[in-house]
């Protein structure tokens, strides 16, 4: 209960920095005595609760029968959910993924060919059955990720979250020029660092905040644009259509390629180009 009850406190405190002053002036959590939300969001979602696999199966069951009746609600993150999306099974999930032949946008190994379908590999599972569960009970839309979601069950999409955290992500890209808002934000427009949130170590922490380096530029740009004309908002406090409202269009063109995969390594192509050249230098002599 304690944890829960500064997962509370925690949401409120949202609500306060959000309507606070100048950003200097916001409230520091540490500072008044209670636990660092992003750490205690993580001692949630590693801790072992002492639940029942029965009352767990149970509250899952309920909640994808209410979504199935089109009774949209916000995923129930309780100690029961939790302990349920921390069950899946990476094994089976590399199973499911093959037979749902979700390698057709997203690739053998969770890295799709395609530009505008997200890279899953290393993916936060929590995070993603969130979003599958979200495509369930219709929260986010997509034609095709609906119709595919729609006779999964709470254990394939615990699985194949699974699988997906499991996996190698894509490296990111090298960038000489990292952009001032990635790093440092911007207090003029009451705009926080994105790495304040998708840092590597915050990254691992809570249940809405992805990993976003290595991710593919078109789907981060959708995305974030998506979030920005209100066309997505499964997010809880909308926080980011807040924060993709106040970007640009360039701003956010250029935050996707700073966070973007890194390019695929030509090494192979420029040898075999070599050994060609060599083959007609040895029939010209």
């Amino acid at each position: 209960m304690k944890y829960l009850k500064y997962a509370v406190i925690a949401s409120l405190l949202i609500g306060t920095v959000q309507a606070s002053g100048p950003m200097g002036m916001m409230p520091d959590p540490m500072k008044m005595g209670m636990p660092d939300p992003m750490n205690m969001m993580h001692d949630l979602m590693n801790r072992t609760f002492d639940v029942n696999d029965a009352d767990s199966q149970r509250m899952m069951d309920e909640a994808m029968k209410m979504a199935e009746q089109g009774n949209v609600m916000e995923f129930p993150w309780t100690r029961y959910a939790i302990a349920y999306v921390n069950s899946g099974d990476p094994v089976v999930g590399a199973k499911t993924h093959k037979k749902l032949k979700c390698h057709k946008c997203h690739g053998d190994e969770g890295i799709g060919d395609d530009d505008d379908s997200p890279s899953v590999a290393g993916q936060i599972s929590a995070y993603t059955f969130k979003q599958l569960y979200d495509y369930k009970v219709g929260l986010r839309k997509d034609k095709d990720m609906q119709k595919k979601v729609r006779k999964m069950t709470a254990k394939q999409m615990a699985d194949v979250s699974a699988y997906y955290a499991s996996l190698q992500r894509e490296d990111k890209s090298e960038s000489e020029t990292i952009p001032h808002l990635a790093k440092n934000g911007d207090r003029s427009r009451f705009l926080f660092a994105c790495e304040k949130c998708h840092n590597e170590k915050a990254m691992k922490r809570g249940l809405q905040t992805p990993i976003i380096e290595g991710q593919k530029i078109g789907y981060m740009t959708d995305t974030m644009i998506a979030f920005k004309e209100g066309d997505r908002d499964n997010d809880h406090y909308n926080v980011m259509g807040k924060i993709s409202g106040k970007l640009t269009d360039e701003e956010i063109e250029a935050l996707a390629e700073y966070y973007a995969a890194a390019p695929e390594d030509d090494e192979d192509d420029d040898d075999d180009e070599d050994e060609d050249e060599d083959e007609d230098e040895d029939k010209e002599s």
